[in-house]
């Protein structure tokens, strides 16, 4: 399957169907080669999230914990925290 748009992970697969998740803006996804043009292929859009407000692309909680992430070293390489500190 090839698409201009990469999958993130992780990637399900069960039942010889794969599902995955894609963040993309309208444009990107409406674009030619974004999705499967294969015909012997199928799609399904399980579901859409759309929002015209970039900076509440999370919840305050969301932001809460990856700040909080990122204030103690948990996407450093060597991470400098555990996931329960």
């Amino acid at each position: 399957m090839a698409s201009a748009l990469p999958p993130e992970f992780p990637i399900i697969v069960e039942d010889g169907e794969l599902e995955f998740d894609l963040t993309a803006t309208q444009p990107q996804f409406e674009s030619p080669g974004s999705v499967p043009d294969d015909t012997r292929r199928s799609y399904e859009l399980l579901s859409l999230v759309h929002t015209e407000d970039r900076d509440q692309l999370l919840t305050d909680r969301q932001r809460e914990y990856l700040t909080a992430a990122y204030d103690h070293g948990r996407f450093d390489v060597p991470r400098e925290s555990t996931l329960a500190e």
